[in-house]
């Protein structure tokens, strides 16, 4: 998430809006926090807009020149590799005496090159003086062990012509950061809430939404084809807007449901047909803000909460502008406390990944090809080493990378390229530093130049990558020209449009309708859901059983067993937990939950068996030839709201829409016996849709149905899943007559709850969108 600051550079105040003062929220561990920056300066006492020249941003939390809380340290002197010879035998902690530094120091046989030291302490600092001090000596902290993690920051300078060393223990910063880039924000933009339509008399509108984000700085205009509005901004209301989409046509109703959006319907001359989404071409935007991220991971900051549960740090943000004076010069943004608190959930509790069985484990190991890792440029940069006195530099490269490669040259014309292992060797200290070390004795005066290179990925590059249509040159005038040379062609043609001949047979529309159903709560015939007892009945679950066991008479309950009836006629199945008795036919199947015993039906070959009591019909039709003629399509649209009441578990229904086809009784040949149903034959095996739904105190509205075409070479289904269709062929029927019905079936509860008990509410509502019921189109 990221927090948008305008800062006044006057006062050096951070505001949320430019008005209320920032209180920063508490941070916790391991967040990577961003920040954008806007900017403001006091001019003639009110505050202004200010859009300053930013080189480079610093950020920081920590203790502002605090002293280790404790640890020790060991100290080196000179630059040579670290000996015995050069480095105090025993480590020193952060309240070292300045006398028992100065013995440790002048303990050392290699003090003989410099001189003795004296060693005073003054304000924390110590004070150190090598000999005469005729020389300037390189001091370094090694076998750094202070906490909160700490850093010996050396100011050596001449006062009087003799080399003063200020030597100051300092805690390091807790985070910190230089790296900034001014990101714009995003602009305005239009998504589809409702595509426009119609069927016969009814019709829907096009509804098509305006977001223009808060951040957003500047003006825009929408574009619908070649026309265009006036200028617009975020100030603009629905009025405005209404009145400058004239521009388009007589046909615009615009309102404002939600913050920063509007609903843009297309009424009047474009009433139920379905548009393009409108353009958006943004002018006038100010620069980006000025964005940077603060890592709260480092080890610094972990160490300081080793001991406190939380620690309250300054935060300190410098800026380098280069001033209307064409100066460049650093100027504090603000300084301000934030809060960082321990954190509760560890990396480490992530779930261990599976092993790859496509990749066994083996001797060898196998990296598969990853295309983000595709090298598409390469990142370096450049340092000039070399003081005639020292072997080694540390080159902070800020490339935010290990995998790089160094290599030297003579700084002069034609220089030679020195050899790493002979001239030079290399360390990686870190993701941001290396260190060269000279092999061959102290390089001159900037006599080097040294380059870090690292490789740019796929990943890296196209990272939050957005090229807008302004960003690629000559586009938006292409475009333009475009449009005028197609207004052009279009003023050439024919103004009435062209026919062709209907060879179809307009059948017009049917239309079947679904009639909604108030609330139907399972197992109590009452609407109110507040009337509800709070005892609600049994919620039967499913049982998995691979070894069915014959009964001739009613089982006793055992949790998760199932039976077949082969009495050779119907069992009586008492009921309980306000669920009636029921029947089980011969050969059918009974399952028990270890509180009662009911009748199941098993789901195609699995082992899984679903209470029949639970199932229930929603809604059933036929459709016949003359109704549905070739040429024409069947749609199916219904929603079901659905919910738990009273509720020990969650629980599952599964809806299916099924087609069938009615039988006739044939007496003593085709043609004994008239037009009659003996019944319907579901086709329960290939249903034309198929959707698993979880039950929660929550009423939630799912909406369903389904597509059938009637062509020339066949038919064809299309299952309508909430806003999705699927293809589903094989579930067509093979005649133009067939009846559909929809269903809930193979109820379940969780099966950690064993007494699972809830009232079920379900009802039939209008859909969503659309048309209600099925229509012959």
């Amino acid at each position: 998430m990221k927090t948008l600051l305008v800062v006044n550079l006057t006062s050096k105040t951070p505001t949320l809006d430019g008005s209320a003062d920032w209180t920063p929220p508490p941070f916790t561990f391991g967040e990577k926090p961003v920040f954008a920056l806007r900017f403001q300066q006091d001019v003639a006492g009110s505050p202004v807009d200010y859009y300053p020249t930013v080189n480079g941003l610093q950020a920081a939390i920590g203790n502002v020149d605090a002293r280790p809380l404790g640890g020790s340290t060991k100290i080196k002197i000179g630059p040579d590799a670290q000996s015995g010879a050069n480095t105090i035998a025993t480590a020193v902690g952060p309240n070292v005496k300045a006398s028992d530094l100065q013995a440790a120091i002048n303990a050392l046989s290699s003090i003989g090159t410099y001189g003795n030291v004296v060693v005073s302490q003054v304000d924390d600092s110590f004070l150190l003086v090598f000999g005469t001090g005729a020389a300037e000596v390189t001091i370094t902290l090694v076998d750094n062990k202070f906490w909160p993690v700490s850093f010996g920051r050396v100011n050596a300078h001449l006062k009087d012509g003799v080399w003063v060393h200020e030597l100051r223990f300092t805690q390091s910063p807790v985070a910190f950061t230089d790296a900034s880039a001014p990101v714009v924000p995003a602009g305005p933009s239009v998504s589809r809430v409702q595509g426009g339509g119609s069927s016969g008399d009814l019709f829907w509108n096009e509804i098509q939404a305006l977001y223009v984000p808060p951040d957003f700085r500047g003006s825009y205009q929408l574009k619908k084809g070649d026309a265009r509005t006036a200028l617009l901004s975020k100030s603009d209301g629905p009025d405005q807007l209404k009145t400058a989409l004239s521009v388009f046509g007589n046909g615009f109703n615009v309102t404002n449901p939600l913050p920063n959006t509007a609903n843009i319907e297309y009424i009047n001359d474009f009433q139920g047909t379905g548009e393009d989404l409108l353009e958006v071409e943004v002018f006038n935007a100010p620069p980006g803000d000025l964005t940077f991220t603060l890592l709260l991971d480092r080890p610094e900051l972990w160490s300081m909460l080793r001991k406190l549960p939380q620690v309250t740090l300054p935060l300190q943000v410098l800026l380098s502008i280069t001033d209307e004076d064409a100066v460049v010069r650093v100027k504090e943004a603000f300084t301000i406390n934030v809060t960082i608190v321990r954190p509760v959930i560890f990396p480490e509790l992530a779930t261990t990944p599976n092993i790859d069985w496509l990749q066994p484990p083996s001797p060898k190991d196998y990296i598969p090809f990853d295309p983000s890792q595709v090298i598409t440029g390469q990142q370096y940069f450049q340092a000039v080493i070399g003081d005639a006195s020292h072997t080694s530099f540390a080159i902070a490269h800020g490339l935010a990378t290990e995998a790089v490669y160094v290599f030297v040259r003579q700084n002069v014309s034609n220089g030679r390229q020195l050899v790493d292992g002979v001239d030079f060797s290399v360390v990686i200290n870190s993701a941001d530093q290396v260190t060269v070390t000279a092999l061959t004795g102290a390089p001159g005066v900037n006599a080097w130049a040294a380059i870090v290179m690292s490789a740019q990925t796929v990943a890296a590059f196209a990272e939050d990558l957005v090229l807008t249509m302004g960003q690629v040159t000559g586009l938006n005038a292409a475009l333009t020209n475009l449009g005028n040379r197609l207004t052009t062609v279009e003023g050439l043609l024919p103004t009435g449009g062209l026919s062709v001949a209907n060879t179809a047979i307009d059948q017009g529309t049917f239309t079947i309708p679904i009639v909604p159903q108030k609330n139907v709560t399972l197992f109590l015939r009452d609407e109110d859901p507040a009337k509800l007892p709070a005892r609600a009945p049994f919620m039967l679950p499913a049982a998995h059983d691979a070894s069915v066991t014959d009964t001739s008479v009613v089982p006793a309950t055992t949790a998760g067993s199932v039976w077949k009836n082969n009495s050779g006629g119907d069992l009586i199945i008492p009921g309980g937990g306000l669920i009636r008795s029921s029947v089980s036919p011969d050969q059918g199947n009974i399952a028990g939950d270890g509180r009662m015993v009911y009748p199941v039906r098993r789901s195609g070959t699995t082992i899984s068996y679903y209470p029949i009591p639970f199932e229930q019909q929603l809604w059933n039709m036929f459709i016949n030839d003359k109704m549905f003629p070739v040429g024409t399509k069947c749609t199916v649209l219904f929603s079901i709201a659905l919910q738990l009441i009273n509720a020990t578990s969650e629980a599952q229904y599964v809806v299916v829409i099924e087609k069938g086809i009615a039988a006739r009784d044939v007496i003593g040949g085709p043609d004994t016996t008239d037009t009659n149903l003996a019944g319907i034959t579901w086709d329960v095996a290939t249903p034309i849709l198929r959707q698993q739904i979880i039950l929660t105190p929550a009423l939630i509205t799912h909406t369903f149905g389904c597509v059938i075409a009637n062509a020339a070479g066949g038919f064809s289904a299309n299952a309508l899943l909430y806003n999705q269709i699927v293809a589903n062929n094989p579930a067509a029927p093979a005649s133009a007559n067939f009846a559909l019905r929809a269903r809930l079936i193979e109820f379940d509860t969780e099966d950690s709850i064993t007494t699972a008990r809830g009232w079920i509410q379900y009802s039939i509502v209008p859909p969503a969108a659309g048309t209600l019921g099925a229509s012959i189109a």
